[in-house]
């Protein structure tokens, strides 16, 4: 089952660089660090509205409730073992992530802990939802 999965990945991640023109070398894409806007624009379906668009006004959980049915899980479970960092994300970003990574997990589709930063009030969903949560320094008490 595993080497169906991947091989279901790999094709899934082909067709990813094939449309959207990911960096790679030797047919092998690299490690990806992406800003959020790209992210999305990989994971959710086409006529998906962003979380950021959607999320305005609205808590974290609420903003990634709202998209969780536009993400489209062949492309996530090919990104995501080659995604190191996602850039430039908003709360609503981060929980999405996060709780749909624990969803994946119980699943049985990874392994990995989830980690996620975050500063402010507006991150504390993700931070809570995450297995390690990291505050910044300067994060607010409700962050800390």
């Amino acid at each position: 089952t595993s080497a169906a999965a991947s091989v279901v990945q790999s094709q899934a991640m082909s067709s990813l660089l094939q449309q959207k023109q990911l960096p790679y070398c030797h047919g092998m894409p690299y490690y990806l660090v992406l800003e959020a806007a790209v992210f999305r624009k990989l994971v959710m379906r086409p006529a998906a509205v962003t979380v950021g668009d959607k999320g305005r006004g609205k808590s974290a959980g609420k903003a990634a409730a709202a998209v969780a049915e536009d993400l489209d899980p062949v492309a996530l479970r090919a990104l995501w073992p080659r995604l190191r960092v996602l850039a430039r994300c908003s709360p609503g970003d981060k929980y999405l992530l996060v709780s749909t990574l624990k969803k994946m997990r119980e699943e049985g589709g990874m392994e990995e802990v989830i980690a996620v930063t975050g500063d402010g009030t507006n991150d504390a969903p993700a931070l809570a939802a995450a297995d390690v949560g990291f505050c910044m320094a300067t994060g607010t008490p409700i962050a800390k």
